[in-house]
């Protein structure tokens, strides 16, 4: 376990997806205690669904219910600002740099 504000920077990537939604919100919690404030937080994974058209959307669905993905639909419907916003992030926003595909990006700020 690290210390309390002991870092500038948390990052994950593709990690959300692997598990429940409860689990996430617990994610962005530990992110804001390690951080030191003014630090930043940067996490990517799977594309949001309604991002997506219905076609990729259900492929992606299919082929997350059938290749052993079991919270991969839960957390690409997923809202994860106000995750972030709730475990004490501020200038928080997600995004996609290619739409309808992956990463989802989320970022968030720890108030100075």
């Amino acid at each position: 376990m690290f210390a309390d504000q002991q870092f500038d920077l948390v990052t994950a990537y593709a990690i959300h997806h692997e598990m429940p939604p409860k689990a996430i919100a617990d994610i962005f919690a530990e992110a804001f205690r390690v951080l030191r404030p003014g630090g930043d937080m940067i996490m990517a994974d799977v594309a949001r669904t309604d991002t997506l058209d219905k076609l990729t959307a259900w492929r992606f669905d299919w082929t997350a219910r059938w290749g052993g993905e079991p919270f991969w639909r839960a957390t690409a419907k997923l809202d994860l600002e106000p995750l972030a916003r709730a475990a004490g992030f501020v200038d928080v926003r997600g995004y996609q740099p290619n739409a309808g595909r992956d990463p989802y990006i989320i970022y968030g700020r720890k108030p100075a």
